[in-house]
């Protein structure tokens, strides 16, 4: 029922009038749809994307690997991959003149061993712009590879055509180096392993005749373009330093086309060679970089729904990352975070509440209202009023009592969040201004007592009639002291109260109308005696200033300058002589006596002071 009453106050509190009895039915249902949307658990352990971001963007904002300063690459290569079971070489392998006969793939061994080196593998784009969308880094490549046992040559075919041909003591023993440059593609999907694409280009060359002794000739030889393609899986050797390690096993496929043959004494008829080779290889490698950062730590706890610890994780990988390739996807997280953290502080106040801890789930639902849209702000308003409830319960118990200022306290506390608390106030305000006047009243301050209530009827019109009868105790209590009163300002506020008391119950009784008829008698005498009072005073003024100025006066000054310095006198006497001489004695009243001055043709000539 309490939740009922909450909603309905909201909706009129929020400017939410209903038309007609249905409109409100449409109001409720819809406000409790919407406590039940913002209350509802989620259907999912983790926010929508989870899935798919773990499968292809797992480390989107790790670190890009800046360098890899050496890799080493060592396997075993097998020649070929003709022929219905991939062991024979394709034809056209091999290149000669003058038909001469070719070597037979049951006669080649095809094994063959390689050793790769790739040197300072850098990642360019971060080099140059600052910036890596993808970790592809590119360096120097240096490779070397041998067969494992010679082949026999058909000396004795090759004779008959060309006599410069004959190889008795020679074997087909082809041994070649090479050097290019190397590019790689690191897409990984773990903290401990990753997968690597690997892509070389470039120029090889060697020998490929050997005596019995395994001595290369010099001549003939060749040289061409060579080519190999990497993948593999390598795993992380992190020894907690900026540098890492890596080792793993990669497949390997190349082709080698050497069709720049270096034959100045005709010493072969072969004319070039066609090596598709194919094998398994061993490699270590050490690199920089690739470490997560606080974006992808930001980015699990989005999918976990703490969205506070993602925004600040995603706040300080922007800082910390201002260009790096995936700034604007941590841009989008940052603003999804601030889109759903009022809905994740909401939810973590409806936990303390319903845990009984009031005063985190008041916390928690002021944060979320800062930022959180309409909807939801009228769901933490409802919330705002649940909360009240407790508190204004137990206020109400203590207004009536001697605590009714520890009942104000709570009711301005509570009004902070709650717009019932904030009606309620200016009651609650009247009460303990009623509670100081009784205070004042029982320590015999009147005018103290009648200013509180009168202050308490302007905050709760509502208790008029509460504080008519205080006021009235106010004014039968100066009524029985009546003659002994001589505080103008308690006189006063009785009559005003008494003529209040008056208007608001239609009049008074004989006695107490006798009685303010005496305050106002009294009251009026108070003003005579001011003003009497204000007549001496001003009159105590004139005589100090007469004294003072006394000292001043000369003979041979004139009327006005006399006047100048004494003002006008109290009496002035007036006679003129046969030879029409004006003679005038002017008169100032002392309080010890008068002072006589008397002028001739209004020059004075005579100063006199009589006792």
């Amino acid at each position: 029922m309490r939740r009922l009453i909450i909603i309905i106050f909201l909706f009129l509190a929020g400017n939410i009038s209903a038309q007609s009895g249905q409109a409100e039915v449409d109001s409720l249902l819809y406000m409790e749809s919407l406590i039940q949307k913002y209350e509802s658990s989620p259907d999912r352990r983790y926010a929508r994307g989870y899935r798919m971001d773990r499968i292809f963007r797992r480390r989107e904002f790790h670190q890009p690997v800046t360098l890899i300063p050496l890799e080493l690459h060592y396997g075993i290569n097998l020649y070929g991959g003709a022929g219905k079971n991939l062991n024979r070489m394709p034809g056209g392998w091999m290149l000669t003149e003058e038909n001469a006969p070719l070597l037979q793939s049951s006669q080649i061994d095809r094994i063959s061993q390689q050793f790769d080196l790739d040197l300072f593998k850098t990642n360019l784009s971060h080099l140059i712009l600052g910036v890596s969308w993808l970790d592809i880094n590119t360096g120097l490549n240096l490779t070397y590879s041998s067969v494992f046992a010679p082949t026999t040559l058909p000396s004795g075919q090759w004779s008959a055509i060309n006599a410069n041909w004959a190889t008795d003591d020679k074997t087909f023993n082809p041994r070649l180096f090479g050097a290019g440059i190397s590019n790689s593609v690191i897409v990984q999907f773990s903290e401990w392993w990753f997968l690597n694409l690997r892509y070389t280009y470039g120029l090889a060359g060697g020998r490929f005749y050997a005596t019995a002794d395994n001595t290369f000739d010099p001549k003939p030889g060749a040289w061409g373009p060579a080519v190999s393609y990497d993948f593999g899986v390598r795993f992380i050797l992190d020894p907690g330093q900026k540098i890492r390690y890596s080792i793993g096993l990669d497949l390997h496929h190349s082709y080698t086309r050497l069709d720049r043959i270096d034959d100045p004494d005709d010493a072969t008829p072969i004319r070039g060679l066609r090596l598709p080779g194919s094998g398994i290889f061993l490699t270590l490698a050490a690199f920089y970089g690739g470490q997560l950062t606080s974006g992808d730590l930001a980015k699990q706890f989005y999918y976990r729904r703490d969205y506070l610890e993602a925004q600040d994780h995603f706040q300080t990988f922007l800082s910390a990352y201002p260009k790096h390739a995936s700034r604007r996807r941590a841009e989008q997280f940052l603003r999804l975070c601030q889109r759903n953290i009022p809905h994740q502080l909401y939810l973590a106040g409806r936990q303390f509440e319903r845990e009984g801890r009031l005063l985190k789930a008041l916390e928690k639902y002021r944060l979320a209202e800062t930022t959180a849209g309409a909807e939801l702000k009228l769901v933490i308003r409802a919330a705002y009023e649940r909360l009240a409830e407790t508190p204004l319960e137990e206020a109400g118990r203590m207004a009536d009592s001697q605590q009714a200022m520890q009942a104000l306290a709570l009711v301005r506390e509570t009004a902070g969040y709650s717009s019932t608390a904030r009606r309620q106030l200016p009651v609650y305000q009247a009460r303990a201004a009623i509670f100081r006047g009784q205070a004042a009243l029982k320590y015999g301050f009147y005018s103290k007592a009648l200013e509180e209530y009168n202050r308490a009827l302007d905050l709760a019109p509502e208790l008029a009639p509460e504080i008519n009868q205080l006021n009235t105790a106010v004014a039968a209590a100066l009524i029985r002291q009546a003659n002994d009163v001589s505080d103008l300002q308690s006189i006063q506020l009785a009559v005003q109260s008494l003529e209040m008391a008056r208007e608001l119950m239609g009049g008074l009784s004989m006695t107490n109308q006798a009685v303010l008829e005496q305050l106002q008698a009294k009251l009026e005498l108070y003003d005579q005696g001011q003003i009497q009072r204000r007549i001496e005073e001003r009159m105590d003024e004139a005589r100090v200033r007469l004294h003072r100025q006394m000292q001043n006066v000369a003979v041979g000054m004139t009327i006005p300058d006399v006047q100048n310095l004494l003002g006008e006198p109290h009496r002035i006497q007036y006679k003129y002589d046969a030879d029409k001489t004006d003679y005038q004695l002017w008169l100032y009243y002392l309080e010890d006596g008068q002072l006589e001055l008397s002028f001739e043709d209004f020059i004075l000539f005579k100063i006199d002071r009589a006792r």
